[in-house]
């Protein structure tokens, strides 16, 4: 087949008959102008979500098109596998083993053949692929870290230069904005969440960088910390500065930002290229650059803290471009789960992806966002996003849970959804086939992603970054020592196989304080040559972190294995995620080796290191335990472990159907029964009082209405009475022949009235058995109501005592390796 080359068409596959399952000959191209209206990719591992966003990326570049890419897992990476020859040798060094037992040359020369045979299926062939990679300079970013090309962000922290000639307003507010921005992933990195608004921090640590940019003067970590001890305004709002933020607590602030940056790997984040937006996206001859910023080496602070960065500068960017309606770049984003959460959770990354969301249509720039976690998204955020790739899900809750998002987003722009539709559509989603919803292209349909053409080989570590980025001469090279040592060599791995140096330990017992002030170990070495420490701030008042020199240490091989598993707990809406760090002796028996026998370790991935301390010694490695094949088999045991051992109690009230949250106090999880009950208990009064509030209301419209009557009666009676006593002396008289001035009244007359009377009479002994009647019946009907308000009472009373303890289990597919290799633990 031939493909459709035209400008702004990007190939992404075929569509596809959802309803009969079958691929059609008709493909799918997307029109670049939609981008501008933003995309969303969701679905689960293994739906083929990287592979179309490899592959939305690749038209991209095809059609000159810059693109931004986040990159937290490290899949992305694989845009720089592009064999255009697609020979065996191109793939060997990004193979290992097949599973069949192959060895690694059989390994790619099998997927050497299968790239090319999938490819030409979707009448791709190896010049378009070499077009791809002549249509774009492709760069992995590694901030922090100098495995791939690190990124200077003290370019954050400069004057803004005002570009053209902008209203000098709007640079105000740009200013504010950007500053704001800056302080929030500052504040985020030492684990403070600020409002801007409301915290003290954020509100000193804005002054700070706002009078150094009034002045013209740039900013530097170094001097903000030095302006959080002496800062040179005496006054912040109406308060003395010494009032709103004493100088004992500013100390504390400084001393917090201080140990970042006196930490040696920090010098990383000061080296490389300029954060300069402009250039990520453009080369200096203004080829379209696809800038990768490979985040997965970093912790959860430090990714949020570099992408809030890099959001805000882009924010910047932004503001100073003319407006467009054609797609100017594409701003990428591969796992949104934690940076756009729903509210009330507000972290660093959040204020500026709305704002672009809302915004940069404007200006050309078209976001992607793509998620395997449809639950964590502000889908009222996601209102602007015009085109969306669904793919398959894991579970009925993920489904639900997104068209419950879908629903929102429809109703916030005032579109109509067919829910029950959609939900069949899903329904049936196989392997890279996605339900596609394009606001310009009605209505939904499905399709194929087509074949990608860089090779997906999965998410890529550090050390395959470093070959990928600087050859295998510098891969192959032992990294330079940070200090010299007199250690022994460190026993030389396989490639695949990761080494990790565990923190000093303190006694069981020990506090947190105690254990801050252990001496800390060396840092990861650097490729390139770096300082030994970093250097003291020239500054005499300021007080720097140091590192303790300690005695010399012998370190000793364990298997460290670290998961994170997540307990899913569709009915109630639980999703937790808690990581689990077990260190596991090898023995002299390495096939014996058992998970059960290992301990339990109170680590995070940050806490890991990868450089040994100084004159450290390395104990021997046990035969056999050093191979892909056995630490393979050890990974996947370990998998097993967590998986029949791990477990999270939690309380249940199955009546109130109210399951303990994790984390969640005895005291609170029974209050949030209390308050269910209690909800549940009036509710069901209101109803009891709504059933017999009808008939005691009908009832007493009775017996008033009865009540009336008998007054009406009785008065008639009286009257009837009284007319009856002179029609009976009208009647006597007229037999005596007395004449008493009134007409003459027959004695039949005289009857009749008596008849009334009784009548009368007879009808008010009605309503007085009546009325009592009715006083019985309502008397009786409350009682029956008081009865039913006491047995709903007791009911409730009864499911609030109905607390079991249970727990939640995980499925294999929700436990993720973190990390998993050799760890040598000091002795």
């Amino acid at each position: 087949m031939s493909i459709d080359e035209r400008p702004a068409n990007f190939y992404l596959g075929k569509k596809y008959d959802l309803e009969r399952h079958q691929l059609l000959d008709e493909p799918l191209l997307y029109d670049a102008r939609d981008l501008t209206t933003h995309g969303v990719i969701v679905g689960m591992t293994g739906s083929g979500k990287t592979g179309l966003g490899i592959t939305l990326l690749e038209e991209a570049a095809l059609d000159g098109i810059p693109a931004l890419i986040i990159d937290p897992k490290g899949d992305l990476t694989n845009l720089l596998l592009m064999f255009p020859q697609l020979r065996p040798d191109d793939f060997l060094p990004w193979v290992e083993a097949g599973a069949e037992g192959d060895s690694p040359v059989q390994a790619a020369s099998r997927l050497a053949k299968e790239w090319k045979n999938g490819l030409a299926q979707w009448g791709i062939d190896g010049a378009r692929i070499q077009r791809l990679r002549d249509a774009a300079d492709y760069t992995i970013f590694t901030p922090g870290s100098e495995a791939g090309q690190p990124v200077n962000i003290l370019d954050a922290l400069r004057v803004p230069r005002p570009a053209g000639e902008p209203d000098a307003q709007v640079d105000a507010e740009n200013q504010t904005e950007k500053i704001q921005g800056i302080v929030s992933a500052i504040l985020g990195l030492i684990g403070i969440q600020a409002d801007p608004l409301r915290s003290r921090e954020h509100i000193l640590l804005s002054h700070l960088i706002e009078h150094a940019w009034r002045a013209g003067k740039d900013m530097d970590v170094a001097q903000l910390i030095l302006g959080i001890q002496d800062p040179p305004m005496r006054k912040l709002g109406v308060f003395d500065l010494d009032t709103f933020f004493p100088p004992k607590d500013r100390f504390e602030l400084a001393m917090a930002l201080n140990a970042i940056l006196a930490a040696p790997s920090f010098e990383s984040w000061l080296k490389g290229e300029p954060f300069d937006v402009g250039s990520f996206l453009r080369a200096a001859d203004g080829k379209a650059r696809h800038s990768i910023f490979y985040i997965a080496h970093l912790s959860d602070a430090e990714r949020a803290f570099f992408v809030a960065l890099l959001l805000q500068q882009v924010r910047s960017w932004l503001r100073a471009q003319p407006g467009t309606s054609n797609l100017r770049a594409v701003l990428y984003f591969d796992e949104l789960f934690g940076y756009l959460p729903p509210y009330p959770s507000n972290p660093p990354t959040k204020t500026p992806l709305l704002f672009l969301l809302k915004n940069a249509r404007a200006y050309g720039l078209g976001l992607v966002l793509a998620t395997q976690n449809p639950i964590d998204l502000d889908y009222k955020a996601l209102t602007n996003a015009g085109t969306w790739f669904i793919g398959k899900l894991q579970t009925q809750y993920d489904k639900d849970r997104l068209l419950e998002g879908l629903q929102t987003v429809a109703s916030e722009a005032g579109a109509a959804l067919d829910r029950e539709q959609l939900k069949e559509y899903i329904g049936a989603l196989s392997p890279r086939v996605f339900l596609y919803h394009n606001i310009h292209q009605p209505p939904p349909f499905g399709f194929m992603s087509r074949w990608a053409m860089s090779y997906l080989k999965g998410p890529l570590t550090k050390p395959q970054v470093r070959r990928l980025v600087w050859g295998d001469a510098t891969a192959s090279a032992p990294p330079a020592p940070a200090r010299a040592t007199t250690s022994s060599v460190m026993p030389q791995l396989a490639p695949t196989i990761e080494q990790y140096y565990l923190p000093p330990q303190a006694p069981a017992g020990t506090s947190q304080a105690a254990v801050a002030h252990l001496p800390a170990p060396q840092p990861p070495l650097l490729p390139a040559p770096a300082k030994e420490a970093a250097e003291p701030a020239s500054h005499p008042d300021t007080v720097l972190a140091t590192v303790q020199p300690v005695a010399p240490v012998t370190y000793t091989p364990h298997i460290l294995g670290m998961a994170t598993v997540t307990f899913d707990e569709r009915k109630s809406g639980i999703r937790y995620s808690q990581t689990y760090a077990r260190l596991l002796a090898p023995g002299e028996n390495v096939a014996a080796l058992d998970w059960a026998n290992s301990e339990d370790l109170s680590l995070e991935r940050k806490d890991l290191q990868h450089a040994p301390l100084p004159g450290a010694r390395h104990a021997e490695l046990p035969g056999g335990l050093a191979t892909a094949q056995k630490m393979n088999a050890l990974q996947k045991s370990f998998v097993q472990f967590l998986y029949r051992e791990c477990k999270l109690p939690l309380r249940k009230n199955a009546t109130l159907k109210i399951i303990e949250n994790p984390d969640e106090s005895e005291r609170d999880f029974r209050e949030r029964c209390a308050l269910s009950a209690r909800a549940g208990l009036e509710a069901e009064q209101q109803k009891i009082k709504a059933k017999f509030g009808k008939q005691l209301d009908k009832l007493a419209e009775r017996l008033q209405k009865e009540q009336n009557d008998l007054s009406v009666e009785q008065r008639e009676l009286e009257s009837r009475k009284h007319e009856e006593l002179w029609t009976n002396i009208e009647s006597l008289a007229s037999l005596i022949g007395i004449h008493i001035g009134r007409a003459y009244r027959p004695i039949s007359t005289a009857v009749r009235k008596r008849r009334q009377t009784e009548v009368s009479a007879a009808d008010i002994e009605q309503s007085k058995q009546t009325i009592e009647t009715l006083k019985q019946q309502l008397a009786q009907l409350q009682q029956d109501m008081n009865t039913d308000l006491q047995a709903a009472r007791d009911k409730w009373v009864r499911a609030l005592d109905d607390v079991q303890e249970s727990s939640l289990v995980p499925r294999k597919s929700d436990i993720q390796v973190e990390a998993f290799g050799i760890a040598w633990k000091a002795e």
